[in-house]
């Protein structure tokens, strides 16, 4: 690809996440109003350095001082994206999204058995989960003590 293609994707993009529509798109499937997509979220997607797509590395998401405090946020990307390494904006935003305090208890829960599974340790088939990881990942989901 020359670089002007290249400069191109990364201007559309850009302009793609800029758009109104975008961020109402969003906003209608996640915790966040479509004022916090398009301004604060955008403005953190943006400080990242992006691939000819405008794509970021899950690792300099991950590396985010915002993003780092959460321990499950490297399921949580790999959830939302479609390339485990590599993140768009809307995989960034849902990612998020479902390790906001404004996710009800049902959303989590589905959330942490779908990080279970997506580890390889379990799965809605033939496998039993093991209750003591589960707990382990519900927790951590969650961001309570549980005993």
């Amino acid at each position: 690809m020359s670089s002007g293609n290249a400069a191109e994707c990364v201007t559309g993009a850009a302009r793609a996440m800029d758009a109104p529509s975008t961020a109402r798109q969003l906003a209608d499937s996640t915790q966040f109003t479509s004022q916090e997509i398009s301004g604060p979220l955008a403005a953190l997607f943006r400080s990242l350095p992006r691939d000819d797509e405008g794509r970021a590395s899950a690792a300099e998401v991950m590396a985010m001082p915002e993003v780092a405090m959460f321990p499950m946020v490297a399921r949580a990307l790999a959830l939302h994206s479609q390339q485990e390494s590599m993140v768009d904006f809307a995989g960034f935003v849902r990612a998020l999204s479902t390790l906001s305090g404004r996710v009800s208890l049902g959303v989590k829960v589905q959330l942490a058995f779908e990080m279970y599974t997506l580890s390889g340790r379990g799965s809605a088939g033939d496998e039993a989960i093991e209750a003591r990881a589960m707990f382990n990942v519900f927790r951590l989901v969650t961001g309570r003590q549980y005993t």
